[in-house]
Parts: C-alpha cells; structure tokens; sequence
C-alpha cells in the first residue's frame, strides 16, 4: 500500500510540476474529475472527497486526514458542418487529456479540527477546433486553441455539525492560438486564389475567487451553494500575417492583445441519501452576458488591421442529476444527467465555437480497497444540430450552414487517504 501511495503522489507531483492541461471539448469544461464525469457534476453536496475543492470547497471542511486524488479524462470531438452543395466537410476530430490534482488537509493535528485547506490543479476552461485550409469557414478561423490551467488554493471551517463554508484563490493560466486564412484574392474579385494567413499566439494570468456553503438541514439532506468569480485575462503576444507567393511572400509581424473573459458561475445543489441509494440535482447558472468580442489588437505594426468575433452570448442555465449506488461494501455505480444549453445564439454563431443544446448521459464506478479509491467514469454527449444562416465573415467567407457535433469522455481517478 506505501508503494501504491508512492506512485500516486509522485504522478501528483509531476501534475502539478508540468500543468500543461490540454483543451477539450468546449470553451467551458465543468468537468473536473472521473467521479464528477460519472456523475454527471452532480457532486456539489458530496463530503469527504477531495475534488471539492473545485466542485465545493466547503464541503472539505468535513474531511478527515490528507486526502489527494490524481487522474484526469480523455475528450474526442468532431463537427461536420454541411452546407450543400458548396460544402460537405468534417472538422479534424480532436483528442485531448485533461489531467486534475486535488488535495485536502484537515489541520486537526494543529488543534484545528475544523479548518480544512485544500489545492488544486485543473482545467475549467479550453477549446480546440481545426478545419481544413480549403473550407468556407477557414477565412474565419481555421484553427483555434485555448489551454487554461487552474491553480486553487481553498480553505473551509466547519461551523457546526450541520454548516460550513469555504473560499479560495483562482489563479489561471491561459495559452491561446488563432489562425485563419486570409484571402487576398477576393479583394481583386478572385476569391481563394490568393490565399495568405494569420496567427496569433498570446498567454496571460489572471486572478479570480470562490465561495461557497454546504448545510445539513436533517439527516439524509443536504444543500450546497456555490460561487465562481468572473476572470478577464488579457493574452499578449504576437501576430503574424502571411503574404502569398503572388504579393512577393514573406510576413508581417507585430505585437497583439486579446481580451477573453471566463464568466461567473452560481450553482445550488440538493442531496438525497436513500439507504443505499443517494440522489443528487445541480442548477448551474453562468453570466456570459459579459463575453462581447474577442479582439485581436495589433499594437505596433499599422500594417496589420484588427480582428474582431462578435459575441454578443446570453446567459444560461445547466441541470445536472445523478445516483449512485452501493452494490457491496467498497463498490459503487454511478449515473449521470447534463442538459446544457448554448449561450451562443444564431446572429452571432461562428465556427471559433460551434456549441449547441446539448445531452450528456454517464455511468462510472468506484472501488474502494483500505485507503485507495479508485474511481472510473464514461461520458456520451450529444450536441443538438443547428441551421446557421447569419452574416458572420460576409462579404469573403461564410459560416452558413448545418452542425452537428458529438463528443466522448472517459476519465479514471486514484483517490489515497492518509
């Protein structure tokens, strides 16, 4: 058993030394852990594991000892995009890991049973979407990724047997790229037979907060509420425009910013324990009211112009439920619900992220054997398709067109208490 908690802190620490976390599926990843994968991010209310330090970090308030948990999940994605008969196509289908650490220490050795602190390494946010040079859409964007690593710091004080709350620290890391085609041949009236390009690659920090409450108004219930901060991070870097071998080649260079905002989300939960049966319902409501355009802003060659995606997103709402069920002692079975829906609407729709309504159904279990848990999860999502036609990229390119995209996540988790 030393050996297995050897392995399993030094896969931790190699995490956290190394938080290149990878980009997933969407722009927002609520998803953290295999145990939340499988339960569908209905986990809000649970005590005693140490992932709530990102799901609820109150609730580690009523842990006992060091807790730490390592792992992460694979995400697949495609979207085809079919606008007959100009277009047919696929988007390159995407597959990324996005790893996770969390860790709880309850200070009761320090004569403060009731204090809890907690850090984790994680990945709320990413984005990957690449199409062919040849599409439509390309002039747009034809390539975009985003890769944000979460660092929290959480503490949490248990108040009575029946109330405690936490807050934290959101420090994040963002990594973002852009490329698109630029189309020099339509500005002559030949569209796509002068095809340049642009790229722009920046990186931030920025800041943010949570809070949160966890209540046990009786036995067998249990409520959760928590907050996440909005964060605005301002990605400096570079911009690079690519001119076709027609116009004598070669690049232009120069410095650039662009502004992206993670936006603030509330959550209340409600935990049902039924013998061996525990329920749980999540509402998730998240501000993205305050996401306008992405910008990229050329500062230091007048040569370059301003690219400007309109956003204009709404604020929605997602619902989550889950089960899970004790089979036999240090055996679980987990279900999970998500319906999400898009906070993109048509006028503003553009490939950068093609989102829709969307279903998930997961299943998972959990094994226990003294203070190892191990913790395995399956997620399908279905994205509602979507007819498009807007003016996004008018007069040189179009996003017009049917979406449909799939995704696929499968995650594993080790869990050692000391």
């Amino acid at each position: 058993m030393k050996t297995i908690k050897a392995m399993i802190s030094l896969f931790a620490l190699v995490a956290i030394m190394v938080p290149d976390v990878a980009f997933g599926f969407a722009y927002r990843l609520p998803t953290q852990t295999a145990r939340g994968l499988a339960k569908g991010n209905a986990v809000i209310t649970e005590m005693n594991e140490p992932h709530s330090v990102y799901y609820n970090p109150a609730a580690t308030a009523f842990s006992k000892g060091f807790q730490l948990t390592a792992g992460g999940y694979y995400v697949t994605d495609r979207t085809d995009h079919e606008n007959k008969p100009i277009v047919d196509e696929k988007s390159k289908r995407k597959s990324a890991h996005v790893p996770n650490v969390f860790a709880t220490w309850n200070l009761a050795k320090l004569n403060l049973e009731n204090a809890t602190l907690g850090f984790g390494v994680s990945a709320p946010y990413g984005l990957a979407k690449v199409y062919e040079l040849s599409s439509p859409i390309a002039p747009v964007v034809q390539k975009a990724r985003l890769k944000v690593a979460n660092y929290t710091i959480t503490g949490a004080y248990k108040l009575n047997e029946k109330l405690s709350v936490g807050s934290g620290v959101d420090i994040s890391y963002s990594d973002g790229e852009l490329q698109r085609v630029v189309d020099f041949g339509a500005l002559a009236g030949a569209p796509r037979t002068l095809d340049g390009g642009a790229e722009f690659k920046g990186e931030d920090t920025s800041v943010g907060f949570n809070a949160s409450v966890l209540y046990l108004p009786a036995e067998n219930h249990s409520l959760a509420f928590t907050l996440r901060s909005e964060q605005t991070s301002r990605l400096d870097g570079d911009v690079r425009v690519r001119l076709p071998g027609a116009l004598g080649g070669g690049l232009l260079t120069g410095d650039a910013h662009a502004r992206i905002k993670y936006p603030m989300v509330l959550q209340g939960g409600y935990g049902y324990q039924w013998g061996k049966l525990k329920l749980e319902f999540v509402l998730d409501w998240a501000r993205w009211e305050t996401v306008n355009s992405l910008v990229i802003k050329s500062t230091s060659n007048p040569l370059i112009t301003d690219t400007n995606f309109r956003g204009e997103f709404d604020n929605v709402f997602t619902y989550n439920a889950s089960a899970t069920y004790e089979v036999c002692p240090g055996f679980d079975a987990h279900l999970g619900f998500i319906w999400t829906e898009t906070p993109i609407p048509d006028n503003t729709f553009n490939a950068l992220v093609p989102d829709a309504d969307r279903l998930g159904l997961s299943t998972g279990i959990t094994w226990r054997y003294k203070d190892l848990q191990i913790d395995t999860a399956f997620q399908w999502v279905h994205f509602e398709g979507r007819s498009i036609t807007n003016s996004v990229g008018a007069p040189l390119a179009s996003v017009n067109g049917n979406y449909d995209t799939d995704a696929i996540l499968v995650g594993v988790n080790a869990t050692v208490r000391f």
